[in-house]
């Protein structure tokens, strides 16, 4: 009898454990104040920047280089990438949602526009899945002044304990806008 309660105990004990960890490792922290010692990269606004908790966004933009146009007309093509990071409490990198936009320009008007979207899981967060984009928007385009993709992706993390199944869903978001003279807008969030 006793060993049977031992072995309730110690199955009781783990999945406490489990069910921390997964709190711990899922739920985002309040916001800090900007302090010497603050934890997010320099950029990234306080909206967008939760601790070791969370996530934050960045970005990164490619140098433009000139490509010669059939009409006589130089275009600049230039690549800009945003990436929304989620972390546990250590501070580790969970996963990460990405967007990356190729597009050219005359200084007037988008010649040309392409855009991906894609997730990725580190390699020790196991119980984490990448499920997919689930909506995507697109403004203006080719010809136009703008070009804006605005992507929303979906990552879950599901425990089976005894017969429940737990999960938790976190709906990354990226847009990135490029405008005919050169210039471009990125953010990212989660929902």
């Amino acid at each position: 009898m006793k060993s049977k309660q031992t072995k309730l105990s110690f199955v009781l004990l783990c999945t406490t454990l489990v069910l921390v960890i997964i709190l711990l490792d899922t739920m985002p922290a309040k916001a800090q104040a900007r302090s010497s010692h603050n934890p997010c990269p320099e950029g990234v606004s306080n909206k967008r920047c939760y601790g070791l908790i969370g996530g934050y966004g960045e970005q990164v933009i490619s140098p433009a280089y000139v490509v010669p146009s059939p009409n006589g007309r130089n275009v600049s093509c230039q690549a800009r990438q945003v990436a929304y990071r989620f972390k546990n409490f250590l501070g580790w990198t969970i996963w990460t949602f990405y967007e990356k936009t190729r597009g050219c320009y005359d200084g007037n008007v988008v010649t040309s526009v392409n855009t991906d979207s894609w997730g990725l899981i580190s390699d020790w967060a196991v119980v984490w899945r990448y499920d997919y984009v689930i909506h995507e928007e697109n403004g203006g385009g080719v010809g136009r002044s703008y070009s804006r993709a605005y992507r929303l992706g979906q990552f879950h993390l599901c425990v089976t304990l005894f017969v429940t199944n737990l999960c938790t869903y976190k709906y990354p978001w990226t847009v990135i806008t490029v405008r005919g003279n050169g210039t471009s807008h990125t953010d990212s969030g989660v929902a």
